[in-house]
């Protein structure tokens, strides 16, 4: 190869290289940039995914809310039994009670030590003994003195007019209280032992307890002495 021909490559080599279009500081910058874009794309998507939760709880609640508005408007304790025949009676406490006879009901307990006392009357049928009223304060307190373990509750046995009794049935027999007035016939039973005690107002109370299982020993008998006269000190 002579000098021309390496002259003729030479020139037809390309130049030199021209100088760059950016440098480092330029591809810093970019990346920043393309940073900054990707956080406010996470940013964006973030809230869209907050909003779109919310709203489906607000629809949940709202559809919650709802039911139990519809819940409460239903009537369903004013329901009445049509199909067994029965008639509508009156809600209002003050009208006519639901058997339609006019009578009231004894509590379903018998009042212990502590209770309210309420003291509601009821009837009673098929008995020679006991008043037409069960008298809440006498069972409360008859109950606490003696630690009745009540397992029904009754009426009275000792009936004299214008007397409060009450009573209660325990395992063995029947206890009765009344406050009589002074001098006041009270009937007698058998297989029961009586014990009675003056209050301070001048009245009588009398404690009675029958035997219902023909033991000679009715319940709490050696007991009645002792809470007459503790309970005449309160009455």
């Amino acid at each position: 190869m002579d000098d021309r021909e390496l002259e003729r490559l030479f020139a037809g080599a390309p130049g030199e290289p021209p100088p760059p279009s950016f440098d480092h500081g330029d591809i810093v910058s970019e990346s920043k940039k393309i940073t900054a874009r990707r956080r406010r794309t996470l940013g964006v998507a973030g809230t869209f995914a907050v909003l779109v939760l919310f709203g489906f709880g607000a629809i949940r609640l709202s559809g919650a809310i709802g039911g139990m508005s519809e819940t409460a408007s239903a009537p369903g304790n004013a329901a009445v039994d049509t199909q067994s025949g029965g008639s509508a009676q009156p809600l209002d406490t003050t009208g006519r009670p639901p058997n339609g006879e006019g009578k009231q009901s004894l509590p379903g307990t018998a009042p212990m030590q502590g209770g309210d006392g309420s003291g509601k009357n009821g009837p009673r049928a098929g008995s020679a003994f006991g008043c037409e009223a069960a008298d809440g304060e006498l069972a409360t307190a008859l109950a606490g003195e003696l630690s009745v373990p009540v397992t029904a509750p009754s009426y009275g046995r000792i009936c004299v007019t214008g007397a409060r009794s009450a009573g209660f049935q325990v395992n063995g027999g029947d206890l009765s209280i009344a406050l009589v007035s002074s001098g006041a016939a009270i009937p007698q039973e058998p297989n029961s032992v009586t014990a009675s005690a003056t209050t301070a107002t001048g009245l009588t109370l009398v404690i009675r307890s029958v035997s219902t299982t023909g033991n000679t020993t009715p319940p709490f008998a050696a007991d009645l002495s002792r809470a007459a006269n503790r309970l005449a000190a309160k009455f």
